[in-house]
């Protein structure tokens, strides 16, 4: 790993202990590369290149990792583990399978959601995007909105509202 392409946040060493220490990835064969990824606004995240597979991995710190200026809480990792879980019953082909998660580090390791590797942003900026992927792209939206509509539970042992809420004045006194 190149230490100045990570988040002065999440230490080469950290991730290298995560790496060598996680029950998933240490039975995995081989890793060949722990590469950073960028993008992530609140997690520091890494793609975990191995003989056969691509995984991601996930640490939330108590930083957003791409707005260090502004304090979040680990603790909610828990929350996203929750709210993948619920949309993985959901729709499980448009969303990541947990494979490993820790709470008390604050990370989970995820199998790659797209199977070519290519994002949405990366093909909108380069310009090669068609019109079929755009429909399609609206095709699955919709798919995900009509089959999670009838989930009702909150995420948050809190409750949703209140997350919003507060999400929503915060934004309110940033104007």
């Amino acid at each position: 790993m190149n230490k100045e392409t990570l988040s002065p946040y999440t230490t080469p060493r950290e991730v290298k202990d995560i790496v060598a220490r996680d029950r998933f990835l240490s039975s995995c064969k081989q890793i060949h590369e722990v590469s950073p990824v960028s993008g992530g606004v609140a997690h520091h995240v890494y793609r975990v290149r191995t003989d056969s597979d691509i995984f991601y991995l996930k640490i939330r710190g108590n930083r957003f990792a791409q707005m260090p200026e502004i304090a979040c809480n680990p603790v909610d990792i828990c929350n996203e583990k929750k709210a993948l879980m619920v949309f993985n019953e959901i729709s499980p082909e448009n969303f990541p399978r947990i494979l490993s998660f820790n709470e008390e580090k604050f990370y989970m390791i995820l199998t790659n959601a797209l199977p070519n590797g290519e994002l949405l942003q990366d093909l909108l900026l380069k310009g090669d995007i068609s019109e079929s992927m755009l429909f399609n792209l609206g095709g699955t939206l919709k798919n995900i909105h009509q089959r999670s509509m009838f989930y009702q539970q909150d995420i948050r042992k809190n409750g949703d509202s209140q997350h919003y809420e507060k999400k929503l004045s915060q934004r309110k006194h940033s104007l």
